[in-house]
Order: structure tokens, then sequence, then C-alpha cells
């Protein structure tokens, strides 16, 4: 018995399954309809009908592999695009990207967060004294440390030159501010190896904490004033001194301006953790190091 033919309701259904299953789907169904359209077309191997339909599945299955390669390389290049080429974490405009997608969350699910900006101090006489190679050396290895020391949910990046950014997420304003001190006693306290000598890096930091209703623009601004104000106070005290230490600027609601190490911070676990200095070999090894130990792309 000859079955019924479809009604132009089933047959868009049909087409809609099929595209759902992809363009090699699409054409396997679109054969199977013409099938059933024409119930008397030659089906044996060989036939003008079955080759078409085979030749149009392949042509198919290669254009959905090629699609699925561009898609690769698409994702491939916007990971680039956002990415700081020398230290592997975002450039600026990846870090931007975040942070405005961030902040458009905090506005729908009322989520805290800390801004913290980091700018190496001195970081022109490294260059001029150890070489570029150096140099670069150290913002890689800065970039590294605080890596290994955030979140998966958090976000590192080179805003350029010296200066780094790092966003703590969903975080409470207290515990965003003691992290970013603990940041802070780890980046100051860090030593790298080159040619022999040992290279201290040191970095003044700025904090701005974030919610709701917040913009980015303004909050880069805010923490890198905070940032400044610590430069500025180091460059004033710091004559004749190595490493002046200077408390954490930066501004939360209820103004409280926390120093570095803080009462609670050196009582707890974290600050022993904290307070190590990180070495960091020729090898790029680090000793004393805690946290995420794997790298981000």
């Amino acid at each position: 018995m000859k079955p019924a033919p479809k009604t132009s309701a089933s047959q868009h259904e049909d087409f809609h399954a099929a595209n759902d299953c992809g363009l090699a789907g699409l054409v396997l169904r679109l054969t199977e309809c013409a099938d059933r359209d024409h119930p008397l077309s030659p089906r044996e191997p060989g036939s003008p009908h079955r080759e078409a339909a085979k030749a149009a599945l392949e042509a198919a299955f290669r254009a959905e592999r090629r699609m699925a390669e561009q898609q690769r390389r698409i994702a491939r290049l916007e990971r680039l695009a956002a990415t700081d080429e020398l230290t592997g974490v975002l450039n600026r405009r990846g870090f931007e990207s975040a942070l405005k997608r961030h902040l458009a969350e905090a506005r729908r699910h009322h989520e805290p967060g800390v801004l913290v900006i980091v700018d190496l101090d001195g970081f022109k006489p490294i260059n001029d004294t150890h070489g570029h190679r150096a140099g670069d050396e150290v913002l890689r290895r800065v970039a590294r440390l605080l890596m290994d020391n955030v979140r998966e949910t958090d976000y590192v990046g080179r805003l350029g030159g010296d200066e780094f950014a790092v966003l703590l997420t969903r975080t409470s304003h207290v515990d965003g501010i003691d992290r970013a001190e603990c940041l802070d006693q780890r980046v100051n306290g860090m030593s790298v190896a080159w040619d022999g000598r040992m290279i201290a890096p040191r970095a003044s930091f700025g904090f701005q904490t974030y919610g709701p209703g917040d913009d980015g623009e303004e909050l880069i601004g805010q923490a890198d004033e905070a940032m400044y104000r610590i430069k500025r106070a180091r460059a004033r005290l710091g004559k004749g001194s190595a490493n002046p230490r200077q408390p954490l600027a930066g501004t939360q609601p209820t103004s409280l301006t926390t120093t570095v190490p803080s009462p609670s911070l050196a009582a707890s676990p974290r600050a022993a953790e904290c307070g190590r200095g990180v070495l960091f070999s020729d090898s790029g090894k680090a000793s004393g190091r805690h946290g995420r130990a794997e790298d981000r792309p």
C-alpha cells in the first residue's frame, strides 16, 4: 500500500529537524523525502539517483568540516586578539571586555568585587641595567605570579608597559582587599634570577571596590589614581630605601583604608603564606608558591 503523502506542515517540520542536524543531515533528509515522493526511483547501487545523493552527502560533510575548522580558527584569533603576547595574560582590550561583562553581571545579580591596579616601580632602570630581555622576563614572572594567586573566576590583564590589572570577581569588599594585600606582599617579596644576578621588582598597588551601577572606565581611573598616590608616597619616602612600604591605597563604601600588613592579615594563616617571598630561577620555577599551579592560555 502506498503511504499517504505528507502535508506541507509535516514537510516543514522535516526541513527544520534536518536543518538542526547540520548541512549533511539536511542533504540526507532531502534524499529521503525524494525517495518518498518518487517511490519508483531506482535505489540500486550505481544508479544516477543513488550516485547523486552520495556525492551531495560527501560534499555536505566536507563543507561541515570546513565550517568547523573556520570556527576554530575564528575562536583562536579572538583569543589572540584579547591576549598579551609577551605575558600570556589578557591585554587591555581583553581585560576591559571582561570588566564590562562582569559589571553587567554585578548589576543583574548584585555581586560585589574589587579591581586592583599594579604598576612596577623603577622598571626602566631594570631595562637599562640588565637589558630589555631581562625586563621582559620580569614582566612575565610578575604576570605568572599574579595568575598563580587568583581564582579561575578572576582575571589578570596587562594594561600596557609595566602596568597590570587584577579583577577579583564575586568577592566581598573586605575579602577582596585582603586578597589584594596578599598580592601586594607577594609581588613586593619576589626576586628574579637573571644572568647570575638577582632582580627584585617592586610595585605600587591601588584598588577600587565595585558593585551594581559602577562604570568600568571610572573604576579603572579610580584604582589608577589610588595606585599613583602610593607611587608618589614611595617616591617621597623611598630616597635611601630599597623598598619603602606604604599602605595599600584605595576606596570602598566605608572609606576604610587598610595597611600592609594589616593586623587581621598578620594573624591569619594566609598572612604567613603571603609574607613569604617568591624566588624565581632562570628556569622559571618558583619556590614558596601557593594557589593555582596551571597557567592560563
